[in-house]
């Protein structure tokens, strides 16, 4: 743990940069000093800097697709389970089968 010179631990540390360039290379040095926990600021991105902190590629990707189709699934049983197994469509005294079409078309022409 880093101290200041009158023994207080120092919980954080600023630094001003005068380009994307200079910022570049700050982040390459402070991750080969071994700093684990820390970040960098932008107002725009800066190509490379995943690497240059010395990032994994993130797990977000991964639950934003678990998510998207979990939601996707419960939808369909939502909209599609109860027409089709708890209250089926009697039409003409047949029950109507969900793939087979035949509550679309009349039997007759």
């Amino acid at each position: 743990m880093m101290r200041t010179p009158a023994g207080h631990k120092v919980y954080a540390m600023a630094a001003e940069y005068p380009s994307a360039a200079a910022l570049y290379e700050a982040a390459k040095h402070v991750r080969d000093a071994g700093f684990k926990r820390w970040d960098v600021y932008s107002p725009f991105p800066i190509h490379g800097m995943d690497e240059a902190m010395g990032l994994g590629k993130s797990w977000l990707s991964g639950w934003v697709l678990f998510g998207g189709v979990t939601g996707l699934l419960t939808a369909a049983v939502v909209e599609f389970g109860p027409s089709s197994i708890l209250y089926q469509l009697d039409c003409a005294r047949q029950a109507v089968e969900l793939l087979d079409g035949s509550g679309v078309l009349p039997d007759h022409v």
